[in-house]
This record gives structure tokens, sequence and C-alpha cells, in this order.
């Protein structure tokens, strides 16, 4: 989920925080500000293989000098990239990394447009005026620690993008309308990854095997596993630009405190219908904790990856403490996406819109 990485103003909504959609009920397209349709959009919906972007435009779109500028592509791009990987690996597979990164792409864009400045309140201001310089240095102005992590957000964004996107339409470039799998095939394409690129390489992998499964709970085990290993590149790649967009979050103390909870209390995701706080439990989604291929979980691997980070791979209840105390902090981060992918992976309304 690339790039929740924010400062600490809360973006406004029409929906309340960790509100679900109707059980039932078709989902909307989400706040009207973050999340619409669009012709590119339908346009990869429709024929998402006639969509593709070479290394040229990669390398063209992380150079781009506006980071806001650059955002907004990195946002479509991954849109992009997300719908041609569902188009390859079936309606029956659920959500890709890509999908998932695209909305989270959307939420960066709102910190490095200066769209989330804080508003703080009475309290706010009543607990930073306790806030040691020496514990907490770039908090001695509001405006300071806004700007280190308007810059830390943008530059996150890029190296994400720079080291994920290629390998991800390189994927999709080289299987796509493949009828079964090919040993030699992939061994081959298993050449093109970098030697500290091992989580992308063991995540394509996984949606390799996802494409040809025939099962839908074991496709879909594969696909979530997927998920999470990209994720988990992800968020190891974006950990010291995260500690740089939240300042004061990665020590302990009394004053530390402060400032994690002012910082991850306030910063939420909005998905299509719904606006998820990081700091609360990923709520569940139509009335279930997870879609039914993936309420239970066979796959030794997957249950592993879960319980990496402290997450919960049984039956029930995986979602109670997925909430983020920190979201400065590795693990806390990866339990709540670990709960968002399992639990919102069947949501069709991800592919019905497109982030701005």
């Amino acid at each position: 989920m690339s790039d929740i990485a924010v400062g600490a103003g809360q973006r406004s909504s029409q929906y309340p925080r960790n509100s679900a959609p109707t059980p039932g009920a078709a989902a909307p397209a989400g706040p009207s500000d973050s999340v619409e349709l669009s012709p590119a959009a339908q346009a990869a919906i429709n024929e998402p293989q006639q969509w593709s972007a070479d290394d040229q435009h990669i390398s063209q779109v992380s150079h781009m000098s506006d980071p806001a500028a650059r955002n907004r592509e990195i946002t479509q791009d991954y849109t992009h990239i997300g719908n041609r990987l569902h188009h390859m690996m079936g309606d029956d597979g659920g959500a890709n990394w890509s999908t998932f990164a695209s909305f989270a792409s959307s939420r960066a864009g709102e910190t490095i447009r200066g769209e989330d400045k804080p508003g703080l309140g009475k309290f706010g201001e009543t607990a930073l005026s306790f806030l040691s310089p020496a514990a907490i240095p770039a908090m001695q102005t509001r405006d300071a620690a806004y700007q280190q992590s308007q810059q830390a957000v943008g530059d996150g964004n890029r190296n994400v993008y720079q080291d994920i996107a290629p390998q991800l339409q390189r994927f999709a470039d080289t299987f796509e309308g493949d009828k079964a799998p090919n040993q030699k095939k992939w061994d081959e394409f298993s050449k093109g990854f970098g030697a500290d690129q091992g989580e992308i390489k063991d995540g394509l992998h996984e949606y390799y095997q996802g494409m040809f499964d025939k099962d839908e709970h074991s496709k879909q085990e594969h696909i979530l596993h997927g998920n999470l290993l990209l994720a988990q590149r992800e968020q190891q790649r974006l950990d010291p630009t995260i500690k740089a967009a939240m300042p004061g979050c990665s020590g302990d103390g009394w004053t530390n405190g402060i400032a994690k909870h002012l910082m991850t209390d306030h910063i939420t995701l909005p998905l299509p219908g719904e606006n998820l706080s990081l700091s609360s439990d990923v709520p569940s989604f139509q009335g279930q904790e997870a879609p039914a291929p993936l309420h239970h979980i066979d796959d030794p691997g997957l249950a592993q990856q879960i319980q990496r980070w402290g997450g919960n791979a049984g039956d029930n209840g995986y979602l109670k403490g997925t909430g983020a105390s920190n979201w400065a902090n590795l693990g806390d981060r990866m339990r709540f996406i670990s709960g968002l992918m399992r639990s919102r992976q069947d949501d069709p309304a991800l592919y019905q819109v497109t982030p701005r």
C-alpha cells in the first residue's frame, strides 16, 4: 500500500471515519474530492491490455521536478497497472497491490499538494507546547514539520514507484495472454530482479501461480500473499521517509507519545465509499471480516507472512488490533495493511473508480 506517509492533518470527508459500506449495497464512488470516474480509468477497465508504460516513461515520471504533478502521474500509472494485472489474474482473484497503491498514492498527494495541513485545535496546541525541541527538533514550528513531511512523502512516493512499478510492468508485458504456466519462461523472467528485490520476485511469483489457479480459495491466497510481500518491500523501503515525515514519532517517552498520537490519529485513507482512520482497527466490509475465499487461511507461507508482523491469520477476530498506535512503526503499518488487504481484496469498487 504505497505511500501512506503523511502529515498530521485530518482530511475532510463526507464519510465518517472507519465507516463501511452498507451490507449488500453497491459501493458508492467514495469521497467526491478524492476519487472520481474518468475516461482514462474506464478505458483501463475496458481494455487494460492496451495500456503500457515502458522504462522510459517510468524514468521520465520519476524525474519530474514538480512533486505534485509527478504524484498524479504515479497515481494514474498505479491505477492502469492494477487494472492490467486484474485483467490478467481474473475477477475471481481480487485486488492486487498496485490497485491498493493507487489509493494510497492519491492520499499521499494530499500532503504533497498541501491539502491536509494540520489544524490541531486547542488540545493539539496545548500538547505541542509541551514538546521539547531537543526531543523533536522539527516540531519547533508546525510549518517546518509539515514542509519536512511534504518533502519526505514526495520522496517516498517516487522511490517506491521507481522500485516496484518497472517490475510490475515487466511482469504484465511478459506473461499477459499466457494460458498455462511455463517454468522456463518464469526462470528467464526471474533473472531481471535486483539482488535486493527478493520480496518483489517472490510476490510476483505468487501472482504468477494465482494466474493459473482454478480454485478461487487458493487463487486468492496466492494473490493476497503476493500483495503482502510487495507491501512489505514497499513499507521497508518507505521506513526512513515515513520517520522523516512524522518527526518525533520514532523514540520513546511522554513527548514522543504525544507526537505519535497527534500525527497517527489524524491520518485517514479514503477508499471507495469509506474513509479509514489508520489509528482504528480496520472495520469489517459489508458485514464480513474477509471475503469467503479468505475466511480461512490454508497456505502456511501466507499465514506466516501475516503473523510476521503480529497479525492474526485465524478464522475470526483477525481485524482486532489492526489499528496503528504509531504509523512510524513498521509493524503497526504492516498489521493495518494486512487487515486492509485481506478484508477488501474482493471489493469491486476498487476497479470502478480512479483516484485523482
